[in-house]
């Protein structure tokens, strides 16, 4: 099944953003998609410029304009290449998503993760636990943390996902970068700034002013507000021992790209990610 063609399990109805555009259009597209990438081309074509990601607005909060926060030439693959290639460039390039084109670089598809999660590997039947393949190193966050400080810990930690924990230290949450999304607030910031120009009779001096106001408009997350206000209270777990096939058809069941782990006795013991079973695919060779 590897060798199947992007083409095949492509998503066609690309939706995509334009330049010259800004942040609010993308604020609108990941509200109506609840997708949070996207390709970015030029206004009036199909033609790729860019790709942008929440991930890229969160981090350049005071940046508006969408040419300034997108990722400049990303990742590609042509739509008759087979799933591994796909699958190689993915994971050595820590993408989650790529866009397909054609010869002159029109955006024609998106081949995501979960594409092949769902569409490859849950139907191949790898009958290996995915016990070796989990992340044990769980940034876990306590549920009366405020949101802007849970934000900062996964952000230090490189994780797009913490488990939420109680006083007893029971996990009763989970929390994704998706979920920030729910709170953002938009700052509205107006500065004062006097501009001098000069008198009609001696342009060497200067003596007349105006008032320039300036606009700026910054993405902040609260911060009296806690994180058991937006993570995600329903908890599908899977054990270590669930096979890598089961744990790519529970993510199609669930339409959710990773889960917490537990071992035979119950117990936290990590994480994994869709991409994760991708990387499987490739350590262990599986065909």
């Amino acid at each position: 099944m590897l060798d199947t063609p992007v083409e095949k399990i492509m998503s066609k109805n690309v939706i995509y953003v334009e330049v010259p555009g800004d942040r609010e259009e993308i604020f609108k597209v990941i509200n109506e998609t609840k997708k949070t990438g996207f390709p970015v081309v030029k206004k009036g074509t199909r033609t790729l410029v860019g790709i942008i990601t929440l991930t890229d607005i969160l981090k350049n909060p005071e940046e508006e304009q969408i040419a300034l926060l997108m990722t400049r030439n990303p990742i590609t693959i042509l739509p008759d290449a087979p799933v591994l290639e796909a699958i190689k460039k993915i994971v050595s390039n820590n993408v989650r998503r790529l866009p397909v084109v054609d010869a002159e670089n029109n955006v024609i598809g998106l081949l995501s993760v979960y594409d092949i999660v769902t569409k490859i590997i849950a139907r191949m039947n790898i009958s290996e636990p995915i016990r070796d393949h989990v992340r044990r190193n769980v940034v876990c966050i306590w549920y009366k943390t405020p949101i802007s400080a849970a934000y900062r810990i996964m952000k230090f930690a490189n994780t797009k996902i913490a488990p939420i924990v109680n006083n007893d230290g029971d996990v009763v949450g989970v929390l994704s970068d998706f979920d920030f999304l729910k709170i953002l607030e938009i700052e509205r910031e107006e500065k004062k700034s006097n501009v001098m120009g000069p008198s009609e009779d001696k342009d060497w001096t200067w003596n007349s002013s105006a008032i320039l106001y300036i606009l700026k408009k910054t993405v902040k997350l609260p911060s009296d507000k806690v994180v058991s206000s937006i993570m995600v209270q329903d908890v599908v777990f899977v054990l270590d021992v669930t096979s890598i096939s089961e744990c790519a058809s529970k993510i199609r069941k669930y339409n959710i790209d990773q889960f917490p782990v537990k071992n035979p006795d119950g117990e936290l013991c990590g994480v994994i990610h869709d991409i994760d079973l991708l990387k499987a695919i490739l350590s262990k060779k599986i065909t």
